[in-house]
């Protein structure tokens, strides 16, 4: 007997639903995006949804997507069930070109831009921040930068003596200060006067700058003087 022949679906169907639901999950585009499903979920995918209420829900994710998903018609449920597949979307990335040393800052000649498909949980340092980020460990050539080697440059070295803003109303005054720790943009680090007689707390604003945090720490002595 000849071997009956799947019946072809016409109209929506759920895999339409799903990759609907992913792109605009993922803000990418059927272009930018490329799922791959397994292949004994052929049958539920192929679940026509003309006239249905398709409801989907994300229940994880890591090199693989996980969805729940439920078919109504009529407020009755017609199919219930999961559904686990790879998502890749290309993204662009930073692609070294020769060795970056430990703690030596990302410059673009040192690197180039590449168009990859990836999983949407890799977690790759993003083309556009990474100039001027230091890497933690040295970098081969060909290695494709992720956000875990970089970390912001250090503008404020321990011991340094730097300039610091104290701002105060519309009062704005500046001195020099020895920075008790290293610090990154944006930080708040302790720092002392030159003679060590006070210490206080500043967010730095630059190479070798802070701003006095007046909010959080006042200008206090190092050492508690004694009662006389």
């Amino acid at each position: 007997a000849p071997t009956p022949q799947a019946q072809a679906v016409t109209g929506p169907t759920l895999r339409d639903h799903i990759e609907r639901w992913v792109y605009a999950r993922l803000r990418s585009t059927p272009e930018t995006t490329r799922i791959k499903y397994n292949e004994r979920d052929t049958s539920k995918l192929a679940t026509p949804t003309s006239g249905r209420v398709v409801e989907i829900r994300e229940i994880g994710r890591s090199d693989l997507m996980t969805l729940g998903f439920v078919v109504y018609e009529n407020e009755q449920i017609v199919l219930e069930n999961t559904l686990r597949f790879e998502a890749l979307v290309q993204r662009e990335v930073l692609v070294t070109t020769g060795f970056i040393r430990r703690g030596e800052a990302v410059s673009r000649d040192m690197t180039q831009v590449e168009q990859r498909w990836l999983p949407t949980t890799e977690p790759i340092a993003m083309p556009t921040d990474s100039i001027g980020q230091v890497v933690r460990s040295t970098v081969d050539p060909g290695e494709m930068l992720l956000a875990s080697m970089l970390e912001p440059p250090v503008l404020v070295e321990r011991g340094q003596i730097v300039s610091a803003r104290s701002i105060a109303g519309s009062v704005s005054v500046s001195l020099k200060v020895r920075a008790k720790q290293d610090g990154r943009l944006g930080e708040i680090i302790e720092l002392e006067s030159r003679d060590r007689s006070q210490r206080f707390q500043a967010r730095v604003a630059g190479t070798g700058r802070v701003v006095i945090v007046h909010e959080q720490s006042q200008m206090t002595p190092s050492t508690r003087s004694g009662g006389r």
